[in-house]
């Protein structure tokens, strides 16, 4: 039996639902299983409907996708296809890096995911089970938010939301001012920049 349900309640809808679709404004927006729209949704607004999101601005190349100095994966899913290919220049993507995805190292050499950038804890909050960080990135990193502001992005500090389990916080304890390193494990979505519904 086909049944239709209502809910403002991601989680809700995440455990009950085959098939998902997201509405704004009257507007069907996108449709799909639970786990595709949150690791790959289509438009910024599903993106962050479903949860916590950092946007970053990106480039994805023939050589693979690179946030500021760094690149990220080279996998053949996120490598330029078309023109971007042909010409050796990227396309811009915004990509979608869930707070939950950062891995938090002391340095470079203990992470065991792709090194995203330096930076230092601005905040640390304990929520039981999820302890949620604030990491503002250092400007040399080059790494850009995808969120609209009234100054350049260049001109802005980053700041990545980071979510760690009690075992995490276990191995390594933070505080306000800690300087860090942060990884990211790649299971992103990026979509070309120049979409009004760019994820």
């Amino acid at each position: 039996m086909t049944t239709i349900l209502v809910t403002h309640d991601q989680e809700e809808a995440f455990a009950l639902a085959d098939r998902i679709g997201v509405m704004r404004n009257g507007r069907l927006l996108e449709t799909g299983r639970a786990e595709t729209l949150y690791r790959r949704p289509a438009t910024r607004f599903v993106a962050t409907f479903l949860g916590a999101a950092n946007l970053l601005l990106g480039e994805r190349s023939q050589d693979g996708l690179r946030l500021g100095e760094r690149f990220l994966a080279s996998g053949e899913s996120l490598k330029a296809t078309g023109a971007a290919q042909g010409n050796g220049s990227g396309n811009e993507v915004v990509t979608v890096v869930r707070p939950e995805d950062v891995e938090v190292a002391e340095d470079e050499d203990r992470l065991r995911s792709s090194p995203l950038a330096n930076g230092h804890v601005l905040s640390v909050d304990f929520g039981g089970i999820l302890e949620r960080l604030r990491v503002q990135l250092v400007h040399e990193s080059a790494v850009l938010s995808a969120v609209a502001r009234e100054q350049p992005a260049s001109e802005l500090p980053v700041i990545i939301d980071v979510t760690r389990t009690n075992a995490e916080q276990a191995q390594l304890p933070l505080s306000p001012g800690k300087r860090v390193t942060l990884g990211y494990v790649v299971s992103m979505c990026c979509r070309r920049r120049s979409r009004v519904s760019a994820c």
